[in-house]
């Protein structure tokens, strides 16, 4: 009823005047934007600190997502595809003299293989293969496996990072490496790193319909990786897989129409999540899922939680904050 909206939009006021809303996408943006400024400066000292402290201390943002992971979308950002075609010479004169001059840094390393993904993806560019024109495949290929090359060939150092092993499986992700290898793969990352979101993410996403894996692959994955997890994170690793190939899914996709996701499950995740990282952020996030589901009791008790405004791009059109308050 329009009441109700009303009556949530007024909590919405009265908690930005008394209660510190969340800052969780300043936080993951401060991080990217100094991590782009020391790159593009040349001030690879800086971005070492930064990834040493990050990786030491396992730093989280209030969401309870890794700060070196948001460390590597900045340099993602920063070395990105998209920007090959008017940055080329620049992205890689910069990743090889970090390099050489840094050559026991694991941040050099997987800045140096990023560069050659991007290089790949920049001759095959995001569309489906059947896009893809036949010339651009092996560039393509060849990129993939400088990239490859470069990671097993530093690996005594640079798998002291996690993102290396992230990164491993993306870039098998592309060649199209068989399951056998990919699954090794994934195994070795989540031995040695089992809270390392990324690895987990990634590994979703190789094993997902669009990269010849399936529904099925990827739930009995998170159901394994939520098992591993369970002594600390409880659920909260099958919740946050979901949630991650939420990001990805194709405009003709629906999280819980095209996928095994077991809601009870994902639900314990999201509340096991909140146990550690009551953050804002989470909590529309997860009233956005609830109501995606159809669990209106859930949806409510979510919706109830919310004292900011800012996330509110995150309600649609067909999942929209109007639509799921009046339940």
């Amino acid at each position: 009823m329009i009441f109700r909206v009303l009556f949530y939009f007024a909590i919405f006021s009265i908690s930005l005047s008394n209660i510190a809303s969340s800052e969780e996408l300043l936080d993951r943006s401060n991080i990217r934007s100094k991590v782009d400024y020391l790159f593009f400066n040349k001030d690879f000292i800086g971005v070492d600190a930064l990834a040493d402290e990050y990786r030491d201390t396992r730093a989280r943002t209030d969401s309870g997502v890794w700060k070196l992971a948001q460390l590597y979308y900045g340099l993602g950002d920063s070395i990105k595809y998209t920007r090959i075609a008017s940055d080329k010479k620049q992205l890689d004169n910069i990743t090889k003299e970090y390099l050489e001059k840094h050559p026991n840094s694991p941040t050099a390393i997987i800045a140096r293989s990023k560069f050659f993904v991007a290089l790949a993806w920049s001759y095959r560019g995001g569309g489906v293969a059947s896009t893809v024109p036949d010339d651009a495949w092996e560039p393509f290929y060849e990129n993939l496996k400088l990239a490859q090359s470069l990671l097993q060939e530093h690996k005594n150092i640079a798998s002291s990072d996690p993102h290396w092993y992230a990164l491993n499986i993306e870039i098998q992700k592309g060649l199209g490496r068989s399951q056998g290898n990919l699954a090794a793969s994934i195994a070795e990352g989540v031995q040695v790193f089992p809270y390392y979101y990324d690895i987990y993410f990634q590994a979703a996403s190789a094993l997902s319909p669009f990269w010849n894996g399936s529904r099925i692959h990827i739930d009995a994955f998170a159901r394994s990786a939520a098992e591993s997890t369970k002594d600390i994170d409880g659920n909260s690793v099958y919740a946050r897989i979901y949630w991650s190939l939420k990001k990805g899914l194709r405009k003709s996709e629906k999280l819980f129409r095209d996928y095994d996701v077991d809601w009870e499950k994902m639900k314990r995740g999201m509340e096991d999540i909140m146990v550690q990282y009551p953050d804002q952020w989470n909590i529309v996030n997860f009233a956005v899922f609830s109501c995606e589901a159809g669990d209106v009791d859930t949806t409510r008790d979510y919706i109830e939680q919310i004292r900011t405004d800012k996330y509110h791009f995150l309600w649609k059109k067909d999942i929209s904050f109007e639509k799921c308050s009046n339940l």
